[in-house]
């Protein structure tokens, strides 16, 4: 049921030799492809957790966000889908940034993490590499990697299917179907639906509930053909959509009753006589009259492998394509309240009808990747991969606030009763090209050294509008377009850009436009040992890079974000004794230049926050990460893993905190002078984010056995250290253990 080197495999032990062990946790190997080339777990000199489907299903390992309980240094973000390994990670979605850590989807990469939590009927393994992957997965792999290999058609006939329930009326259900249509030819199909009726947060108001209420459908089909002996074609198409109320936690803030105006224009609870918000009592409970909506939709992907074996060598070509589109609706005020008369005091027989906001954010995107690898398939000690990589996409996200408000529609050019919309657009391009050899001197040792060489081009363009409901309140008492005033961002190229990119300004439109280019090296070196066959333990170098790029979507002071680099040393041991016992263990330091963040600045002519890009200097990290697995019999097992991740920034001058920007909070390091009345703040020795100090997880198995089956028990217990949702180490930003 485990396997060694940080891998679970569940094992089939109804075998036709009565004399094989019966167990649901003996060490067994998983076959991982990690390095590009079919290899046991064991063998890997990476430090990598690999989980297949049959496990996932055992200790319930549905989602992305499950995995994190038992891969060390995962941390995963629900509802920003950021992942980070080892504190590397990504810590914005605006266009033109980037996430830290690579996703590839049978060799297909992907921005999104989310495809990791397919269910796990359809997958065979995922594997998740820890560290900079600088070679062979280089774009955006300097924190790690995550590999989703599906479970391939069969060459037999056969149907599977699996449904669960759980609380909240929660449903599940999926179905795969293996059709070999000749002995060449292998078809799959497969489906599922999940659906939750019930959420975790109550609407006192009498609306839906939200917090996991969802709709979700997906379906996919496989094309398995052998053309020729040596000459396999491999296609997968699929689709997967879902309707969603997924608040993620409650609001606390107190319902502001005063008179005065907020930055959109009137203050939405003047006068409101309604109750308070409920979260300020009640954790999960919340008040409001538009529900949160959020739905992905036009989704297809397609995914071929085509692989060709001739004498000594496998030439592979893996590309795709994907799109989707995201869209999420939400109550902006978060109360209850409709629309509303203003009365104003001064002039309390002149009243004007106040309209409540719904905010929007809508994003799409669409990218395809072709990547070509010569690989050697020879017996010699010397072996060799060589590759070539393209890729692009196109992204945009729009954020806006819209109302019914009739004076909003009749400002020119605002049909729709926009208070507030921004947009940021982005297309990027990446080449690189990239060879690794090892060379094994005798059976203990082996040498392995890899470069790849990476290049982005990226262009953007962004706009934001604002306005003002701000009635003039005139004699007559009636109110129209001119009591509404256009608040203005200009735009205007920032000072300091570096060389290699470029900025301009369309005045009759108000946007700004970007082009920029970034190169830059990475690779590994490495030794590895094998003592014998049961025991490896290696040293290696990686050198990690990640494009610069631009955080387009706001106007800010400073888009502009340089490239991230990384060098990792890392110590690596593995070891197993029979198949009741293993052990990984690996100890690493990192070196962390350049980690691309933002900060909130605050207008003070819109009374608006934008958001500003910005490079952290230095941060250093080291930990340790370790993963047991014990059978000490053939029917109990235990899992051990285990992460310790000391991430500190080392220099990093001098930024604002949003929440307290005279830096008067206790531990604050004010740095510099005032900027726009602001005290800027040193953050050295602060944590990176995504880094919880320690994270362990215990999971037992047990296994009943009956004539004709068994029944499985599992229970799993884990801890997680607080995690610091901002580079101030402040305890309004830490979420607790």
């Amino acid at each position: 049921m485990l396997s060694a080197g940080g891998a679970w495999a569940a094992e089939n032990t109804d075998t036709a030799d009565s004399t094989a062990p019966r167990s649901t946790a003996s060490v067994t190997e998983v076959t991982v492809t990690a390095e590009k080339r079919e290899e046991k777990v064991m063998d890997v000199p990476v430090a990598i957790s690999a989980y297949t489907g049959e496990t996932r299903d055992l200790i319930g390992a549905v989602s992305v966000y499950d995995l994190t309980n038992f891969v060390p240094g995962l941390v995963y973000s629900q509802s920003l889908d950021r992942a980070f390994v080892r504190g590397i990670g990504r810590n914005t979605n605006a266009p033109g940034t980037d996430p830290g850590v690579a996703v590839y989807n049978d060799g297909f990469y992907t921005a999104s993490t989310t495809s990791a939590g397919r269910g796990p009927i359809f997958t065979d393994r995922i594997e998740v590499l820890r560290g900079p992957q600088g070679t062979l997965y280089g774009r955006n792999s300097i924190g790690g990697a995550i590999n989703i290999i599906s479970r391939r058609p069969g060459d037999d006939f056969g149907i599977e299917a699996r449904a669960a329930i759980s609380s909240y009326l929660h449903l599940d259900g999926s179905l795969l179907v293996d059709v070999p249509v000749t002995e060449n030819f292998r078809v799959q199909l497969g489906g599922g639906v999940t659906k939750q009726q019930e959420g975790w947060f109550h609407n006192i108001n009498g609306g839906p509930d939200e917090g996991g209420v969802t709709y979700a459908r997906y379906g996919t089909v496989q094309f398995d053909w052998d053309i020729t002996d040596n000459l396999n074609a491999w296609l997968r198409l699929e689709y997967y959509q879902y309707d969603t109320r997924n608040r993620q936690g409650a609001s606390y803030r107190t319902y502001d009753r005063t008179t005065r105006t907020s930055g959109l224009g009137l203050n939405h609870f003047y006068g409101y006589t309604g109750p308070e918000n409920p979260a300020r009592t009640d954790d999960y409970a919340f008040n409001t009259d538009t529900p949160n909506d959020t739905r992905l939709s036009n989704t297809p992907q397609a995914i071929a492998n085509v692989t060709w074996d001739l004498e000594g060598v496998q030439i592979k070509y893996v590309g795709g394509y994907s799109q989707y589109h995201y869209r999420s609706l939400s109550d902006s005020d978060g109360s209850p309240r409709g629309v509303w008369t203003y009365a104003p005091t001064f002039s309390p027989q002149f009243t004007v009808q106040v309209f409540p906001v719904t905010g929007i954010y809508d994003e799409f995107k669409k990218w395809d990747s072709h990547e070509l690898n010569l690989i050697s398939t020879g017996d010699g000690p010397l072996q060799w991969i060589v590759g070539a990589y393209y890729y692009h996409e196109q992204f945009s996200n729009f954020i806006a606030s819209i109302s019914d408000q009739p004076q909003l529609k009749l400002v020119a050019g605002n049909p729709e009763g926009y208070f507030s919309r921004q947009q940021g657009i982005n297309t990027g391009r990446s080449y690189a090209a990239f060879a690794q050899i090892d060379y094994a001197f005798n059976d203990q040792w082996k040498l392995t050294v890899g470069l790849r060489y990476n290049r982005d081009d990226k262009s953007g363009s962004e706009y934001v509008r604002y306005f003002f409901f701000q009635p003039v309140f005139s004699a007559t008492g009636v109110y129209t377009a001119s009591d509404i005033s256009f608040s203005f961002i200009p735009a205007v190229c920032p000072t300091g850009v570096t060389t290699g990119t470029t900025c301009s300004v369309d005045a009759a439109s108000n946007s700004r436009f970007f082009e920029g280019s970034w190169a830059g090296w990475s690779g590994t070196a490495g030794l590895e040992y094998h003592p014998d066959e049961e025991t490896l333990a290696y040293f290696r170098y990686s050198r990690g890079y990640k494009s610069g790029g631009f955080a387009l979507g706001s106007l800010s002071p400073r888009p502009e974000l340089l490239p991230e680099t990384l060098d990792a040393f890392e110590l690596g041991y593995k070891r197993s004794w029979g198949r009741m016992f293993s052990l990984t263990a690996s100890a690493y330091y990192y070196d962390y230049k350049n980690d691309q963040d933002f900060q909130f600045v605050l207008n003070t002519a819109t009374n608006t926050f934008q958001q500003n890009g910005l490079n952290i200097e230095r941060a250093r990290t080291y930990g340790l990460d370790l993963e047991s697995t014990w059978a000490p019999t053939d029917n109990l097992s235990f899992l051990l893993t285990y992460s310790y991740i000391h991430a500190r920034v080392v220099t990093g001058c001098c930024f604002v905190d949003s929440l307290d920007t005279l830096a008067t909070a206790p531990g604050a390091q004010p740095s510099g002078p005032l900027v726009a009345g602001q005290q800027p703040q040193s953050i050295a020795g602060a944590h990176l984010k995504g880094s919880p100090d320690n994270k362990v997880s215990l999971t037992a198995i047990y296994r009943w056995d009956f004539t004709e089956g068994s029944l499985t028990g599992v229970l799993t217990v884990n801890y997680r250290s607080g995690v610091y949702a901002s580079f101030f180490d402040r305890p309004i930003w830490l979420a607790p253990g």
